[in-house]
């Protein structure tokens, strides 16, 4: 750490990350982060090593849990105390990992309160939070195991997941794991190596 003004440092270390809505988003707009990253050193004189490594993946919510999710949930709670939406957001979890050759779905619940992941984020309604997600869970069990497991099997048959299996899935994160010298030296100036 540099504490005086106007001091450049030998060393820095920076880590930053990027998230999109697809595994492909998400490996492009890397590129470009890593090209911008190499282009900067070259552009110095200096060098720098990117170090890629794959965080959570995005969510794919699955149609058919989706739907009986919303079954689950009207019948536990009542139609007009379930708010459905299917809107893509930012936010990361490894159930984004999951999804992507699992058919699951993320689904949430009300009764806390405060910042998410905040210092003043806690359970308000222990009853919605706790109890209801617990009614839930089993609900969804019921659900998929019912009638010798007949919507299960039917969510399995019908899933449409970014990769067909885990080993699919892994070739990927493979492709995205990376220790690069972002710019190489030689007689002919500075290239970027990408």
């Amino acid at each position: 750490t540099v504490g005086a003004v106007n001091v450049i440092p030998d060393h820095i270390t920076m880590e930053s990350y990027v998230r999109g809505a697809t595994l492909d988003a998400i490996k492009a707009a890397n590129r470009k982060v890593n090209r911008a990253l190499a282009g900067a050193a070259a552009a110095m004189g200096a060098r720098v090593t990117i170090t890629d490594r794959p965080g959570y993946s995005p969510v794919c919510n699955d149609n058919n849990m989706y739907d009986l999710t919303r079954r689950v949930m009207t019948a536990i709670a009542g139609e007009e105390n379930v708010e459905l939406s299917s809107h893509w957001d930012t936010g990361c979890t490894d159930m984004g990992d999951i999804s992507c050759v699992f058919p699951a779905i993320h689904p949430s619940g009300s009764g806390a309160v405060g910042r998410g992941h905040g210092d003043d984020y806690r359970i308000a309604d222990k009853e919605s939070a706790l109890t209801l997600a617990a009614k839930f869970l089993c609900g969804m069990c019921a659900g998929l195991l019912s009638d010798e497991a007949k919507e299960a099997k039917h969510i399995l048959e019908n899933k449409h997941t970014p990769y067909a299996s885990i080993k699919e899935y892994l070739a990927v994160m493979d492709e995205i794991t990376a220790d690069i010298d972002g710019v190489v030296y030689n007689e002919n100036g500075a290239q970027l190596n990408f």
